[in-house]
């Protein structure tokens, strides 16, 4: 939020259910308000240009309100997630039998806030069963060579480690 307002000289909002992440980002001049984001908001029909939701759609418990609110308060919408069908994982799961921790470092599986574990595939069948949303483009944090930028281009859902996805409503 900070990057934003430097940068783009622009005003922004946030929401978290951390009571610690909100006065963080007050001391830090920001706005901020404790809130649940998968529950409606109390946020007036298109405030604003762009609401964004980084990585955190997995850890919500109705991920399609979230998508609802969303497309409610803001022209475009920007979603990441950790890809759960990313090779490694898969590989990870299939040898070993236990859930993958290529995607959720210094964790085990029952002390992070993932509630869903979806792949891309899953994500865009959440998008058309809540409707009204387009997909404009698809990026991966990943995508650090040539190569590995040809496999997330043409294979995503199992290449894609962190799929960043801008959304407009339709």
């Amino acid at each position: 939020m900070k990057k934003l307002v430097e940068e783009k000289n622009t005003d922004v909002y946030g929401i978290d259910i951390s009571e610690s992440a909100v006065e963080i980002c007050k001391k830090k001049g920001l706005k901020a308000d404790k809130g649940e984001i998968d529950k409606p908001l109390n946020v007036k029909d298109d405030s604003f240009d762009y609401s964004i939701c980084n990585v955190t759609l997995q850890m919500v418990m109705y991920p399609e309100v979230l998508l609802n609110e969303m497309k409610r308060i803001s022209r475009f919408q920007v979603i990441s997630f950790p890809n759960f069908a990313f090779y490694k994982n898969r590989i990870d799961l299939f040898f070993n039998g236990r859930m993958p921790k290529t995607m959720i470092p210094n964790h085990t599986w029952f002390n992070t806030g993932h509630i869903h574990q979806f792949s891309i595939k899953d994500f865009i069948e959440l998008i058309n069963f809540v409707g009204g949303l387009k997909i404009l483009e698809r990026e991966d944090l990943s995508q650090n060579n040539f190569l590995r930028k040809i496999f997330v281009k043409n294979f995503p859902n199992l290449f894609s480690t962190i799929p960043i996805f801008l959304l407009t409503k339709v």
